[in-house]
């Protein structure tokens, strides 16, 4: 990739301490961009930031660590603002990309925690992220990333609550993107299908992961390092008319019947 269009440019991405997250990070510290990575586990984010160090360009400014949940109101309301100072006040990338399945069941056991903390993480952080960092947005005339799934198209059974989430995730893209288009602010989804990470690593542990990639008919899982690359590609500053779209990455999973 060429560093031309990220030098001098900043991003602040959620959900960076692994899987796709860390992707999305190191992709953008290659491009030569300043990165502010938040997520909870402080120590893995600190290697994160060791490893953008390594592959950033010379003279290009340090990824920086920022631990916190991103379903704490406190973090968009107290901790993204001196995330934005640190990065001078405008932001080329919001890259929402923190997100879980947090519990496997079915539709009727599904009680309104497990609906709450599902809406929590999946959406409703990346809302008040979204407010958080709309003024640094406006200043740079930036673009808003939304990691989703392609489960919001169609449905995760045993995952109700989160195909649900991902679904109005989807929805907030398109209305931001219409909203804030006066603004010079784009917004985007990338749904991924399945991805290789440590979150789908239980699959694998409980063998089910043939059975899912039965139905790709690449027959394999997506490495995080290409929905990085999407992700990169979608907040591109010379992509100005991409805005209110959803781009799949997903081995051809959706195209069946």
């Amino acid at each position: 990739m060429t560093t031309a269009g990220w030098v001098g440019r900043t991003a602040l991405v959620t959900g960076a301490s692994r899987g796709i997250g860390r992707a999305v990070a190191l992709e953008l510290a290659a491009a030569g961009a300043q990165v502010a990575l938040l997520a909870r586990d402080g120590d893995r984010l600190d290697r994160v930031v060791a490893d953008c160090g390594e592959v950033a360009p010379p003279g290009a400014p340090a990824a920086t660590a920022w631990p916190a949940d991103v379903t704490d109101r406190a973090t968009a309301t107290s901790l993204v603002p001196t995330v934005l100072d640190g990065l001078g006040g405008r932001l080329d990338l919001l890259a929402n990309v923190a997100g879980a399945s947090l519990r496997h069941a079915r539709l009727e056991d599904l009680d309104e925690a497990d609906w709450q903390a599902t809406l929590e993480v999946n959406l409703l952080a990346a809302v008040r992220l979204q407010r958080a960092c709309f003024p640094a947005l406006c200043a740079a005339r930036g673009t808003v990333v939304n990691v989703g799934s392609v489960v919001a198209g169609s449905a995760a059974v045993m995952g109700a609550a989160y195909a649900a989430a991902k679904a109005a995730l989807a929805s907030l893209s398109r209305s931001t993107a219409l909203e804030w288009a006066r603004h010079g602010i784009r917004a985007v989804t990338v749904e991924p299908g399945y991805v290789a990470t440590d979150f789908n690593e239980r699959l694998v542990e409980a063998g089910l992961e043939d059975r899912l990639l039965a139905r790709v008919p690449t027959r394999r899982a997506i490495d995080p390092a290409a929905v990085a690359r999407l992700v990169v590609f979608a907040a591109d500053p010379a992509q100005v008319d991409l805005t209110g779209a959803t781009l799949t990455l997903d081995g051809g999973m959706t195209a069946r019947l």
